[in-house]
């Protein structure tokens, strides 16, 4: 096995052990920010300002994703920004689940490089050839 691989996985074990912070009723997702030198920066899991006896998506309509929730990608990225750091070249994030389109213009945004999904999700990644951001499904490149 390969030293990325190894990494890699490494990277996405953490991102699953952050997931165990969130507390959506819907789906548990946890999500790391990892610099070009391999240092994790920061940790981010889905989740809102209060805990939801019953998810609100059932409840309302959204125009959204239907959630209170900031989602694990977003976290991550706001602990960083919170700092000081807005060009995140090169850096590339690990999350448990394929990225929304949301968070797909989020990571956008702030020139991630590269974002690495375990568990698939609904969204065209298709759509954002040409952004600067590569698409991985665990080792197998999508975009």
């Amino acid at each position: 096995m390969s030293r990325n691989k190894n990494r890699n996985e490494a990277y996405m074990k953490k991102a699953w052990e952050a997931s165990l912070d969130s507390d959506c009723l819907k789906k548990k997702v946890g999500a790391v920010l990892v610099s070009p030198f391999g240092k994790i920066l920061s940790h981010g899991w889905g989740g809102g300002l209060h805990t939801c006896a019953v998810c609100d998506k059932k409840k309302y309509t959204w125009y959204q994703d239907g959630c209170y929730a900031i989602h694990a990608e977003v976290r991550a990225l706001m602990s960083v920004v919170e700092l000081g750091v807005t060009n995140l070249t090169q850096h590339t994030v690990f999350v448990t689940h394929g990225p929304c389109d949301q968070c797909m213009k989020y990571m956008t945004y702030y020139r991630v490089s590269k974002v690495v999904y375990d568990e698939p999700y609904k969204t065209d990644y298709t759509k954002w050839i040409g952004y600067g951001i590569e698409v991985w499904h665990n080792d197998i490149r999508e975009i």
